[in-house]
């Protein structure tokens, strides 16, 4: 008589975020008195499938948006079936921050040593603390998430400076570009000089 295939079993249940679509998640297995050849499938085929006696990704998973799906492994031996739930859980994987942005990237001449240029932000999907970094210490410095001067600046001898914007973190970094505009403020004139003083008595007028 022909039995029906019994202690469907998962070698793992787990599958980090963001790996590739097709990734093996376990191996399937089953009990079939009769040793008959056994075909598996899954309920969930949107974010599930199955290659031989295998589970398989079928979506890059996102750990903020679900950490874990309930699914059913039917296993038939092409007359009998039976059933069984599993929960796959999603393992929460550190990414690294991306998408440094800086508010503004102009400053006026002559502006005091300390004065802001502009906001720091990144996008960090998984909420860390960022530090920022600047690669040049000469001219600039980091307060928190601010870029300030370091320098008093001067149009005249350099109008831009290239730069380079670090954000960690803790483990992972990303950098990102700018480009600092000096803004040429208008300078009052100094330094008035008249090259004699004095005028002999009864010259022409």
């Amino acid at each position: 008589v022909n039995e029906v295939p019994t202690n469907i079993t998962l070698s793992l249940t787990t599958i980090s975020e963001n790996v590739a679509i097709g990734t093996v998640i376990g191996d399937l297995s089953c009990n079939d008195p009769d040793g008959d050849d056994i075909t598996y499938s899954v309920d969930d085929t949107t974010n599930f499938q199955i290659s031989g006696s295998q589970l398989l990704s079928k979506v890059q998973f996102d750990y903020k948006t679900t950490q874990s799906y309930d699914i059913i492994i039917t296993a038939s031996d092409g007359s009998l079936n039976s059933t069984q739930s599993f929960t796959i859980q999603v393992v929460d994987v550190n990414e690294v921050p991306t998408n440094i942005t800086l508010s503004l990237t102009t400053i006026s001449e002559n502006a005091a040593i300390g004065t802001v240029i502009g906001d720091l932000s990144c996008n960090d999907p998984d909420g860390d603390d960022i530090t920022y970094t600047v690669n040049d210490n000469t001219n600039f410095q980091i307060s928190g998430s601010q870029l300030l001067s370091n320098v008093q600046f001067d149009y005249e001898t350099t109008p831009s400076y290239e730069i380079s914007i670090t954000a960690s973190d803790g483990s992972l970094t990303s950098s990102e570009n700018f480009t600092i505009n000096v803004v040429n403020v208008n300078e009052v004139p100094t330094n008035i000089s008249l090259s004699s003083t004095t005028i002999s008595e009864n010259v022409a007028i």
